[in-house]
């Protein structure tokens, strides 16, 4: 599983690195087509690999599955939150259920990885804190 992610992110990461040289590439010596064809692809992998909210190796999906397993562990129900963690997570999903790709592109696709990699550390800090930290009674 981790290899997956890791290769998901270093796919995704490869598609922000090279938004801006394929579109310098595309004005000058490229056809038009090739240049369209190539965004829709990188556009369609970005979203699969993201936003679908089927496909168990996306960002989304698994940000459900975390979702629920800390609405089990706390007993909380949606649309509510016990701790940190919970909050994040369900900002972070609610963030790719009602985000387009094409808004994620327009606003950068790096910059949005960045955010989200950066949510996720949160997320796994909030985690331990919350679930595995206990306080000292001396």
């Amino acid at each position: 599983m981790k290899a997956f992610w890791r290769l998901s992110l270093l796919t995704l990461g490869w598609l922000a690195a090279n938004e801006g040289l394929r579109a310098q590439s595309a004005g000058s010596s490229t056809a038009p087509a090739d240049a369209a064809s190539s965004v829709d692809v990188r556009k369609e992998l970005a979203e699969l690999l993201l936003l679908d909210a089927r496909h168990p190796r996306s960002v989304r999906f698994n940000l459900g599955i975390l979702q629920n397993s800390l609405y089990s562990i706390s007993g909380s129900v949606p649309g509510t939150y016990a701790n940190e963690a919970e909050r994040l997570t369900s900002r972070a999903h609610e963030r790719l259920t009602y985000d387009s790709i094409d808004e994620i592109f327009s606003s950068g696709l790096h910059n949005f990885l960045e955010d989200l990699l950066d949510t996720c550390r949160i997320i796994g800090a909030e985690i331990t804190q919350t679930y595995l930290y206990y306080a000292v009674v001396a």
